[in-house]
């Protein structure tokens, strides 16, 4: 019998705006600048659709999140941070945490906006560091 794999819980707009906000208030940074929204509703469509044309895993979704986030620039700030904290909570609420040191996850991330990083390193890189959380 063929078994289906539950669809990841992927964030939509109105969540990802919602957290870009949220995580601006606790960093005590201004949040009031334009969002993108059209932007942002393609990036997360795009890494959605994108991800599952490779694997249709929760890592290969995660990467294309992340790169997407952070390379459409879809807030008017922070958008490496933003891309960065919603792709390590999408893991979580999907069962997954990163096992890696601050330093990679900002080399990596600040790779992504310099044009240095792309989505299928990003990839690589969350295979090695991603581990299952047991519940």
């Amino acid at each position: 019998m063929n078994e289906r794999r539950p669809s990841p819980a992927f964030p939509d707009g109105e969540q990802a705006t919602a957290f870009h906000r949220a995580l601006m208030a606790r960093l005590g940074l201004d949040a009031s600048g334009a969002v993108n929204e059209a932007g942002l509703r393609a990036s997360l469509e795009r890494a959605q659709q994108m991800g599952q044309g490779q694997r249709a895993d929760v890592v290969s979704l995660a990467a294309f999140l992340l790169f997407g986030l952070i390379r459409d620039k879809p807030f008017a700030i922070a958008n490496t941070q933003t891309g960065l904290a919603l792709t390590l909570a999408f893991l979580i609420r999907n069962g997954v945490a990163v096992e890696a040191p601050d330093e990679e996850l900002a080399g990596v991330s600040i790779g992504v906006a310099q044009g240095e990083v792309y989505a299928g390193m990003v990839e690589m890189w969350l295979r090695d560091s991603a581990r299952p959380i047991y519940r």
